[in-house]
């Protein structure tokens, strides 16, 4: 083999190397992008689980308040009962 024929089964070699390595690059960076799918995914649904966790707080405060007040008039009726019957008597 002459030096022509050496220098371009090497240039074919790298070539050859290069390629494979781009292949690979390739399928890696595809791995990549259907993994940070899936990863956007799940970030989607932890947002809309926040945004649900969000409203059922806001409820259960509500809720809360409700009891609070409810308790509170509860115990007005209940001393209004005890003055009236001790009036009473």
């Amino acid at each position: 083999m002459n030096k022509a024929q050496k220098s371009f089964v090497q240039q074919n070699q790298y070539l050859q190397t290069l390629s494979n390595e781009w292949r690979q690059y390739h399928s890696q960076w595809n791995a990549l992008m259907k993994r940070n799918q899936v990863l956007n995914q799940k970030m989607n649904q932890l947002k809309e689980l926040q945004q649900q966790c969000r409203q059922q707080q806001h409820q259960c405060a509500i809720h809360h308040d409700l009891v609070s007040e409810l308790i509170e008039e509860k115990r007005f009726l209940s001393s209004i009962s005890k003055y009236r019957s001790l009036s009473e008597k």
